[in-house]
């Protein structure tokens, strides 16, 4: 017979499992399909923030549900290298265009952004706070200056970015260089992993000594998830090679054509041949049936994970 508060205890966690799911965005399973690029960076200042707010053991079912619909809209579902990866978790589209101009003022087209990397960067950029944000004014009445901070209506980030070709001084030089995120998880990943479920593993010990208990191996249950998604995570198509390209090769500007909610103007600028591979190829998943098989089975273990912890809790 089920103990007398295992009905609370089930009732309870249908209703944070409902508020939870409603909660869950689809960045979280974006980060999962593509772990080189959301763990490649961690610092001390990052890690409080990885422990509290990326676990994936909750209630996650509602928004796999809706990954995986998208999936099958874009026909990944009908077979080996068949449909689009653009536009679903293992490769999000932003939806927004650019305008290339020649160096000298002429419109050369517009097209679709895709999944540009430098633009991505670019919108999390904070704006700065200047002096010019709040103004002095004099107090009528007491004729003391004062600060008044309603003479700024809006403020607009323009970001201007240029890229251009690493020469022989620069690979020889002492300046920082960031890897690329398209090649296999490196250490810091599975490490920005096992601190993301930092909480589950501290559960499961606390349950493991309290109650002496092997389903504190249940707690565990999304870490391995993440690790085995990591393991076999799809290939990532690189940097195109630029020493076969001219050195001598026009200038170009890049007009991003951010969204009105954005509000901010972006530029990017530099060789085409450096710029445009952002905007086209880099970064897309390299088809294998396979990897994508087993990545499709974790986003649908994602989605049953909370649902089997809440039906084996009231049983």
């Amino acid at each position: 017979m089920a103990h007398p508060d295992t009905g609370v205890f089930g009732a309870i966690g249908a209703v944070l499992g409902y508020v939870g799911a409603e909660a869950a965005t689809g960045q979280i399973f974006e980060r999962l399909l593509w772990p080189q690029r959301s763990y490649i960076s961690v610092t001390l200042k990052s890690i409080p923030i990885m422990a509290i707010l990326m676990p994936m053991g909750g209630p996650l079912h509602i928004i796999a549900l809706k990954t995986l619909d998208v999936m099958s809209f874009h026909g990944l579902f009908k077979g080996a290298r068949v449909g689009h990866m653009l536009g679903t978790a293992f490769y999000p589209d932003q939806d927004w265009t650019y305008t290339s101009w020649t160096s000298n003022g002429q419109k050369i087209k517009t097209e679709s952004m895709r999944n540009c990397l430098w633009v991505r960067a670019l919108s999390y950029v904070p704006i700065p706070k200047f002096g010019c944000d709040t103004q002095q004014a004099t107090d009528q009445t007491h004729g003391k200056p004062v600060l008044r901070s309603d003479q700024v209506r809006a403020k607009v980030a323009v970001s201007h970015l240029t890229l251009t070709r690493a020469t022989k001084q620069d690979t020889e030089s002492k300046i920082p260089f960031v890897n690329a995120d398209v090649g296999r998880p490196a250490f810091q990943v599975f490490l920005a992993i096992f601190i993301t479920e930092s909480s589950a593993i501290l559960t499961a010990v606390g349950v493991a000594v309290y109650f002496k208990s092997l389903w504190a191996l249940w707690w565990l249950t999304p870490l391995l998830l993440r690790l085995v998604s990591a393991v076999f995570s799809v290939d990532r198509k690189p940097l195109e090679l630029l020493d076969l390209t001219s050195p001598n090769e026009d200038i170009c500007d890049y007009e991003i054509h951010c969204p009105q909610s954005e509000g901010n103007f972006m530029l990017l600028t530099g060789p085409k041949s450096v710029v445009q591979q952002f905007f086209v190829h880099y970064g897309h998943p390299v088809r294998n049936q396979f990897q994508e098989t087993l990545q499709l089975a974790m986003l649908a273990l994602f989605g049953f994970l909370f649902l089997f912890g809440l039906f084996f809790s009231v049983i």
